[in-house]
């Protein structure tokens, strides 16, 4: 006789972050007597790739390296883009070697330093999170880069700029400060007229493209701060390419 399974995320458990297809290192924390003996945990069909036991014996840690595409999907399948569908809520199914646990498991998102589950529906739902975007966004700019003492872009900054333009497409209601900055390389003044002129650039930019695309361009404010506020060492080249950057605020 085969054993019952116990689908963990019931309305009676904690309530379970969606999973996202191609999230990585996603943790699960199942709290349950005699999770310990032999347990097969899935989130759909999918099985976790390893089983680390809680020291008290009282749970386990289901770790899964990637959440890979739901079986139900066809191969070749044709989704259209912002349509592709979450695979976020499926049954967390918890086999153990006596059927059930003697308690009724819990089950939540489980994070330490180790692993970090970075869920990213940027392209996968037709109302994706905000908060994703915007830290892809960030983070995206972090690589754009300017020369020394000039305004121009270096090639290869321009991924950070089209995707906050799409960005600020897809949520009209969303205002942005892009922030310019400075080594100290030079005359103070003259930094903080730099700055400005840095973040007016990247302003310019993208005004244009939601003025082209009849979308209101005062949503994008610009300001610089010079050789303020520096994130890295000045007396290293490393250190001063970084100071030389554009930050993002969204509203």
């Amino acid at each position: 006789m085969g054993h019952t399974p116990y689908i963990a995320n019931s309305p009676h458990s904690n309530k379970l972050a969606d999973f996202y297809v191609g999230q990585e290192n996603v943790a699960l924390l199942l709290e349950g007597e005699d999770l310990w003996r032999s347990t097969v945990v899935t989130i759909g069909a999918q099985r976790s790739d390893r089983i680390e036991v809680l020291p008290n014996m009282k749970g386990i840690i289901a770790r899964f390296n990637k959440i890979e595409k739901p079986p139900q999907w066809k191969t070749g399948e044709i989704l259209k883009q912002n349509e592709i569908p979450c695979f976020g809520k499926a049954d967390v199914i918890v086999w153990t070697s006596e059927d059930r646990t003697k308690e009724k498991i819990h089950a939540r998102i489980f994070k330490d330093e180790k692993f970090q589950a970075q869920g990213n529906c940027s392209k996968v739902s037709k109302n994706p999170s905000p908060s994703i975007g915007e830290h892809k966004i960030s983070e995206n700019f972090k690589k754009i880069k300017f020369d020394p003492g000039k305004a121009n872009l270096t090639p290869g900054s321009f991924q950070g700029i089209d995707q906050l333009i799409n960005y600020m497409g897809k949520y009209p209601q969303k205002k942005i400060i892009l922030t310019g900055y400075t080594d100290n390389i030079g005359d103070k003044d003259n930094n903080q007229k730099l700055s400005q002129q840095r973040a007016d650039f990247i302003r310019d930019i993208i005004r244009k493209a939601l003025n082209k695309n009849r979308l209101a361009p005062e949503r994008v404010s610009s300001i610089g701060y010079g050789d303020n506020r520096p994130i890295a060492a000045n007396n290293t080249l490393a250190g001063r390419q970084k100071n030389r950057r554009i930050e993002i605020s969204f509203h």
